[in-house]
């Protein structure tokens, strides 16, 4: 593929300037997404438009609070497809690219354009030296979307992202610090989706294996749905999930074995737990992981 013409970048990323005229800025912003996604796997290209200047006013067009939601979005893909590069996605992040996608999560934007935030703020954490900022600034923002009032899209890519920061034990603790327990107990409810259902039960997992007394707490009030959703009405996936989840709280505290014990009483249920391996630590059980949500 042809190299990118140096000169032709600058006067688009010149566009972009707050002084430029809207329909110029417009136009030469929808032309640099363009590019980045016709590019994405162009490394040379993708340099090009950073070399030309674009992302400060990329970052800067993303945090205008008054900018319109197609500006947004087409600022939004255009950084997203660029931080796939390693050394891009540093320079967005050092631009102020973190608190600005946040702002945009927490703003009242349509579930799609939140999903696209979430998945551009994901390829942002997968690079190592973004990390830890990425999960201090979304772990909250991501469980907040947790609540029954969000759209279920929403809910459900916040609680994928959630499921994948989680893996880590500094995440997992800070989940359980910011209230998520209830939230994901609310997930295991019968008039959830059998997605919302897994996903909580994974993420109540990743809590009780990994975010020490705070997340034996923060699940003991799960242990009850999660026994029901062994019963014969659950999915056999739904059942895996709620029996890893149990698993692992079994282990948390000698309070929440406790429960489970007395919770198990039903012959039935006990039954089937014990055929998928509950109380029986040699026996491994999976649960599809669910990945993140992916930039068009």
């Amino acid at each position: 593929m042809p190299p990118l013409p140096r000169r032709e970048l600058r006067n688009l990323v010149r566009k972009l300037d707050a002084s430029a005229r809207p329909a110029q800025q417009r136009q030469a912003l929808a032309s640099i997404a363009a590019l980045s996604s016709g590019h994405r796997e162009d490394l040379a290209s993708l340099a090009a438009i950073v070399a030309a200047g674009a992302i400060p006013p990329l970052v800067q067009l993303l945090g205008r609070v008054d900018a319109p939601e197609d500006v947004q979005r087409d600022a939004l893909l255009a950084l997203s497809y660029l931080a796939q590069n390693s050394e891009n996605s540093i320079a967005i992040a050092a631009s102020g690219a973190i608190p600005a996608l946040v702002q945009l999560l927490r703003s009242d934007v349509p579930a799609p354009l939140k999903a696209t935030v979430i998945a551009a703020l994901m390829i942002l954490g997968s690079n190592a030296a973004n990390a830890s900022t990425v999960a201090a600034a979304i772990i909250p923002t991501l469980v907040q979307l947790l609540a029954p009032g969000s759209e279920n899209l929403v809910q459900e890519l916040a609680a994928g992202a959630l499921l994948e920061l989680a893996t880590q034990a500094e995440n997992a603790a800070a989940t359980a610090a910011a209230g998520a327990g209830p939230l994901l107990v609310a997930m295991l409810g019968p008039g959830c989706s059998s997605q919302q259902q897994r996903l909580a039960s994974s993420i109540l997992m990743h809590l009780a294996e990994k975010a020490g007394s705070a997340g034996a707490t923060a699940t003991s009030a799960a242990i009850p749905p999660l026994v029901q959703l062994m019963g014969h009405g659950s999915p056999a996936e739904v059942q895996w999930c709620a029996n890893r989840a149990l698993r692992a709280m079994q282990g948390s505290s000698a309070e929440n074995r406790a429960v489970i014990d007395r919770e198990m009483a039903d012959a039935e249920v006990l039954q089937k737990m014990n055929g998928l391996g509950v109380g029986t630590p040699r026996r491994r059980v999976t649960c599809r992981r669910t990945t993140s949500p992916q930039v068009p």
